[in-house]
């Protein structure tokens, strides 16, 4: 019996292919995140004791900006997987819809006990496909632990333009430091939203 699986696995390669892309992407703004949070603390630091409360929140977004870039790299990992057992899964779908025309067209062949068990032999294609989708699940969880981290920069980013507004001369730097992280940080959300959307989209 031919199985009915090409779609899903080809689905679910293009998915993980893009989701890389998007989180690629997502990486680079993490590493001008960086960027920016060292600049501000070097601010911060020269600003002295009124804005010391920022440099807590500047070391949050390098840490941010670090952790983001990590787990890009390894979403980039699990990506590649889902595309290769895909590859493997279709692959072992096609031949089992030869062997099953073949036997299905050929009186001799229907009757040979190794084709038989060939047709029959599903267990492979069976943890492929587990396999895949158990590969999809942890991209999924990977994701959401980025958006964790994502709904606590949106929070802090709004309590450093709060505090930079206390630090004198200093305020329209940190101001505008500050608004900048927040875009980069909301940059970084918006790849992140895309690769979580494909994902439900596969179910």
């Amino acid at each position: 019996m031919a199985r009915n699986t090409t779609t899903r696995p080809s689905a679910a390669s293009v998915c993980a292919a893009t989701v890389a892309t998007e989180l690629h992407r997502a990486s680079l703004i993490a590493r001008k995140l960086s960027l920016t949070a060292k600049n501000a603390r070097v601010v911060v630091l020269r600003a002295g004791s009124q804005a010391a409360s920022l440099k807590v929140i500047s070391d949050f977004f390098d840490d941010l900006a670090s952790k983001t870039i990590g787990m890009a790299s390894t979403i980039n990992i699990t990506a590649l997987d889902i595309s290769r057992l895909a590859v493997m899964s279709w692959r072992s779908d096609q031949f089992y819809r030869r062997l099953s025309t073949t036997l299905s067209l050929n009186a001799n062949a229907a009757h040979d006990p190794i084709l038989h068990n060939l047709l029959h032999g599903e267990r492979r294609d069976r943890v492929l496909q587990d396999r895949y989708r158990k590969g999809l699940q942890q991209l999924s969880s990977e994701l959401d632990d980025i958006q964790q981290f994502m709904r606590a920069a949106n929070v802090i980013s709004v309590t450093s333009r709060l505090e930079a507004t206390q630090t004198g001369s200093f305020q329209a730097t940190l101001v505008s430091m500050a608004n900048t992280i927040q875009k980069q940080s909301d940059a970084i959300k918006s790849h992140v939203v895309r690769s979580q959307r494909m994902i439900q989209d596969l179910h």
